[in-house]
């Protein structure tokens, strides 16, 4: 086997800190402009990049670009194409409302739009990146490309499986955060951190399978 090196290529290393802060030190140390997000296990059809690249390109004040995505088993069998959304640069955000169609791995970023708002918060173990388009949303335009550029893979052991009862409630956490920034222009976990988001929170976290260990610190599963 040839080992195959590229200086544009670098692998980041950090201590077990949860997806979020990794997510996070990716996001800052990166040195381009945008931001292409791809799960582990899943798959990106050869053009995807490039179509995404070119859409932020054309449209300087969209935060980011998703596209339709399938999701695939673990033979890379298609099992269902996602729901499509309206290609409109204002329409997707309403969609939010009702809950996450964006498939996180599916998404090209601006990265400036992110650093602006603060990037993933470590407060949400799941649904962080729900998080995220929600408060992007309230101050830039979604892009959409109606083709399956993406292809998630889901098996038993993936944390879409796992913890889906989990991954629900922080999406509702999530709106209602959203809901108060509207009414007030923020929120409880920006106005006083994460202590008080868990003094909030924490019971219904528990009640829905937040592991114990979970509830003293900000990090994912």
């Amino acid at each position: 086997m040839t080992l195959i090196t590229d200086h544009r290529v670098r692998a980041l290393n950090q201590s077990h800190l949860g997806i979020a802060a990794a997510r996070n030190t990716g996001m800052t140390q990166a040195r381009a402009p945008y931001i292409a997000v791809h799960d582990a296990d899943d798959l990106s059809l050869p053009t995807r990049l490039e179509t995404q690249y070119r859409f932020l390109e054309q449209y300087p004040a969209a935060c980011l670009v998703a596209t339709r995505a399938a999701t695939i088993d673990t033979t890379g069998q298609i099992k269902t194409i996602w729901k499509g959304l309206p290609t409109g640069l204002h329409e997707v955000q309403r969609a939010l409302w009702q809950g996450n169609f964006l498939a996180h791995g599916s998404v090209m970023l601006r990265k400036s739009a992110c650093l602006s708002v603060g990037n993933y918060r470590e407060a949400f173990v799941l649904s962080s990146d729900y998080d995220l388009w929600l408060r992007l949303a309230e101050r830039s335009p979604f892009g959409y490309i109606a083709d399956v550029l993406y292809q998630r893979r889901v098996h038993p052991e993936s944390v879409t499986s796992r913890s889906a009862v989990l991954q629900q409630t922080y999406a509702r956490i999530a709106r209602e955060l959203a809901q108060a920034r509207r009414l007030t222009g923020s929120d409880l976990l920006e106005r006083d951190g994460f202590t008080a988001f868990l003094s909030v929170y924490g019971m219904r976290l528990q009640e829905a399978g937040l592991p114990e260990e979970l509830l003293s610190a900000p990090q994912e599963m």
